[in-house]
């Protein structure tokens, strides 16, 4: 789908089954009913259905976003699981690829916090 399309509601439906792979997430965090419908919808096997929420989601949408939203929030799925494997090297990497995705992430117990880079 992806890379015959390039469309942004096969971006999305892309990403939350990376998602759902990297950290088993079936909801997009309870923010935004129609990611969370998708997440699900995903995690289920119903890649049908999560199109279809995606392709009226998604209208408003450029792909270049969704990529560059996808990469960021992937990559804090990656790092949380690496941070709760214990894994600091990887952790530290992940911390690396966010600060160049314009990202500042801080380790508060178990959680990340993260917000953008302020660039002058």
């Amino acid at each position: 789908m992806l890379t015959e399309t390039g469309d942004p509601a096969d971006l999305l439906v892309w990403y939350f089954g990376l998602a759902h792979g990297v950290s088993g997430r079936t909801d997009a965090g309870g923010e935004n009913p129609a990611l969370d419908a998708i997440a699900g919808d995903v995690a289920d096997g119903r890649l049908g259905d999560a199109l279809d929420v995606a392709r009226g989601f998604a209208s408003r949408l450029s792909p270049t976003l969704v990529i560059s939203t996808a990469a960021v929030h992937l990559t804090r799925e990656a790092r949380a699981v690496a941070l709760r494997k214990k894994a600091p090297r990887e952790a530290a990497e992940l911390r690396d690829s966010l600060e160049k995705l314009g990202y500042s992430v801080r380790d508060d117990g178990d959680r990340q916090l993260w917000r953008p880079l302020v660039r002058s």
